[in-house]
Protein backbone atom coordinates (compact mmCIF):
# COMPACT_ATOMS: atom_id res chain seq x y z
CA UNK A 1 0.00 0.00 0.00
CA UNK A 2 2.79 2.43 0.97
CA UNK A 3 4.79 1.68 -2.21
CA UNK A 4 1.69 2.16 -4.32
CA UNK A 5 1.22 5.70 -2.92
CA UNK A 6 4.86 6.54 -3.58
CA UNK A 7 4.54 5.23 -7.13
CA UNK A 8 1.39 7.32 -7.66
CA UNK A 9 3.09 10.47 -6.36
CA UNK A 10 6.11 9.86 -8.57
CA UNK A 11 3.88 9.48 -11.62
CA UNK A 12 2.01 12.70 -10.79
CA UNK A 13 5.28 14.55 -10.18
CA UNK A 14 6.70 13.26 -13.48
CA UNK A 15 3.59 14.40 -15.36
CA UNK A 16 3.81 17.84 -13.76
CA UNK A 17 7.44 18.16 -14.78
CA UNK A 18 6.70 17.01 -18.32
CA UNK A 19 3.74 19.36 -18.82
CA UNK A 20 5.31 22.42 -17.21
CA UNK A 21 2.90 22.71 -14.29
CA UNK A 22 5.74 23.57 -11.95
CA UNK A 23 6.29 27.20 -10.94
CA UNK A 24 8.18 29.04 -13.64
CA UNK A 25 11.23 31.03 -12.67
CA UNK A 26 11.18 34.68 -13.57
CA UNK A 27 14.85 35.25 -14.05
CA UNK A 28 15.96 38.59 -12.64
CA UNK A 29 19.14 38.64 -14.73
CA UNK A 30 17.08 38.35 -17.94
CA UNK A 31 14.86 41.25 -16.84
CA UNK A 32 17.93 43.30 -15.95
CA UNK A 33 19.40 42.58 -19.37
CA UNK A 34 16.11 43.39 -21.12
CA UNK A 35 15.77 46.70 -19.28
CA UNK A 36 19.37 47.66 -20.01
CA UNK A 37 19.51 46.59 -23.66
CA UNK A 38 16.03 47.63 -24.78
CA UNK A 39 15.28 50.61 -22.52
CA UNK A 40 18.77 51.74 -21.36
CA UNK A 41 17.82 51.28 -17.70
CA UNK A 42 20.49 49.90 -15.38
CA UNK A 43 18.80 48.64 -12.19
CA UNK A 44 22.20 48.07 -10.58
CA UNK A 45 22.59 51.84 -10.23
CA UNK A 46 19.30 52.39 -8.39
CA UNK A 47 18.82 52.10 -4.62
CA UNK A 48 15.19 50.99 -4.75
CA UNK A 49 13.13 50.18 -7.82
CA UNK A 50 9.93 48.26 -8.37
CA UNK A 51 9.39 47.20 -11.97
CA UNK A 52 5.84 46.40 -13.03
CA UNK A 53 5.56 44.80 -16.45
CA UNK A 54 2.04 44.88 -17.91
CA UNK A 55 0.95 42.91 -20.95
CA UNK A 56 -1.07 45.36 -23.03
CA UNK A 57 -2.34 42.43 -25.09
CA UNK A 58 -3.92 40.92 -21.98
CA UNK A 59 -7.63 40.81 -21.28
CA UNK A 60 -9.30 44.21 -21.10
CA UNK A 61 -10.93 43.65 -17.66
CA UNK A 62 -7.49 42.76 -16.25
CA UNK A 63 -5.92 45.83 -17.83
CA UNK A 64 -8.69 48.00 -16.41
CA UNK A 65 -8.11 46.48 -12.94
CA UNK A 66 -4.41 47.40 -13.18
CA UNK A 67 -5.30 50.88 -14.48
CA UNK A 68 -7.61 51.44 -11.49
CA UNK A 69 -4.84 50.51 -9.06
CA UNK A 70 -2.27 52.64 -10.91
CA UNK A 71 -4.61 55.65 -10.76
CA UNK A 72 -4.72 55.29 -6.97
CA UNK A 73 -0.93 55.34 -6.60
CA UNK A 74 0.92 58.56 -5.95
CA UNK A 75 3.49 59.62 -8.50
CA UNK A 76 6.79 58.11 -7.40
CA UNK A 77 10.16 57.76 -9.08
CA UNK A 78 10.87 54.31 -7.58
CA UNK A 79 8.21 52.64 -9.73
CA UNK A 80 8.91 51.77 -13.34
CA UNK A 81 5.95 50.59 -15.40
CA UNK A 82 6.76 48.72 -18.61
CA UNK A 83 3.83 48.45 -21.02
CA UNK A 84 4.42 45.57 -23.45
CA UNK A 85 2.50 45.27 -26.71
CA UNK A 86 -0.27 47.48 -27.98
CA UNK A 87 -3.90 46.95 -27.09
CA UNK A 88 -6.39 47.17 -29.95
CA UNK A 89 -8.89 49.11 -27.81
CA UNK A 90 -8.13 52.80 -28.35
CA UNK A 91 -9.76 53.72 -25.00
CA UNK A 92 -7.44 51.41 -23.06
CA UNK A 93 -4.41 52.75 -24.96
CA UNK A 94 -5.45 56.34 -24.10
CA UNK A 95 -6.12 55.40 -20.47
CA UNK A 96 -2.66 53.87 -20.04
CA UNK A 97 -0.87 56.68 -21.86
CA UNK A 98 -2.58 59.16 -19.54
CA UNK A 99 -1.98 57.20 -16.31
CA UNK A 100 1.62 56.34 -17.07
CA UNK A 101 2.58 59.99 -17.48
CA UNK A 102 2.84 60.28 -13.70
CA UNK A 103 5.30 57.37 -13.40
CA UNK A 104 8.60 56.39 -14.87
CA UNK A 105 7.31 54.34 -17.75
CA UNK A 106 8.49 52.82 -20.98
CA UNK A 107 6.56 51.30 -23.83
CA UNK A 108 7.59 48.16 -25.67
CA UNK A 109 5.04 48.12 -28.49
CA UNK A 110 7.14 45.66 -30.48
CA UNK A 111 7.15 43.24 -27.50
CA UNK A 112 10.93 42.84 -27.52
CA UNK A 113 10.65 41.31 -24.05
CA UNK A 114 9.89 38.01 -25.78
CA UNK A 115 13.48 37.99 -27.09
CA UNK A 116 14.60 37.38 -23.50
CA UNK A 117 13.94 34.30 -21.31
CA UNK A 118 11.57 36.10 -18.94
CA UNK A 119 8.53 33.77 -18.87
CA UNK A 120 6.42 36.85 -19.62
CA UNK A 121 2.73 36.30 -20.21
CA UNK A 122 0.79 37.64 -17.26
CA UNK A 123 1.98 40.87 -15.63
CA UNK A 124 5.20 40.58 -13.65
CA UNK A 125 6.57 42.49 -10.68
CA UNK A 126 10.23 42.75 -9.74
CA UNK A 127 11.65 44.60 -6.77
CA UNK A 128 15.32 45.60 -6.83
CA UNK A 129 17.28 47.03 -3.92
CA UNK A 130 20.79 48.19 -4.75
CA UNK A 131 20.72 45.95 -7.82
CA UNK A 132 19.69 42.84 -5.89
CA UNK A 133 16.39 41.24 -6.88
CA UNK A 134 14.36 40.77 -3.69
CA UNK A 135 11.02 39.95 -5.34
CA UNK A 136 10.04 38.38 -8.65
CA UNK A 137 6.50 37.29 -9.20
CA UNK A 138 3.85 36.68 -11.82
CA UNK A 139 0.67 38.58 -10.94
CA UNK A 140 -2.41 36.37 -11.09
CA UNK A 141 -5.74 38.11 -11.66
CA UNK A 142 -6.77 37.53 -8.04
CA UNK A 143 -3.50 39.05 -6.75
CA UNK A 144 -3.78 42.50 -8.35
CA UNK A 145 -4.92 44.34 -5.20
CA UNK A 146 -2.30 42.59 -3.00
CA UNK A 147 0.40 43.48 -5.53
CA UNK A 148 -0.45 47.16 -5.41
CA UNK A 149 -0.56 47.03 -1.60
CA UNK A 150 2.99 45.66 -1.76
CA UNK A 151 3.99 48.51 -4.08
CA UNK A 152 2.49 51.14 -1.75
CA UNK A 153 4.26 49.63 1.28
CA UNK A 154 7.66 49.47 -0.41
CA UNK A 155 7.90 52.84 -2.14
Amino acid sequence: MYLRKIKTYLIIFSLMMATGCVDRQYDCSSIKRYLKEVHSINVNKVDNLIVLIVNMNGCNPCLLAHAKQLRELSAVHDLLVVAVGENQDINIRKEYRHILQKFNSVFDEKARIYNYPTAFGKPLIFHFKRGECILRKEIADNEIIDTYSYIKQNL
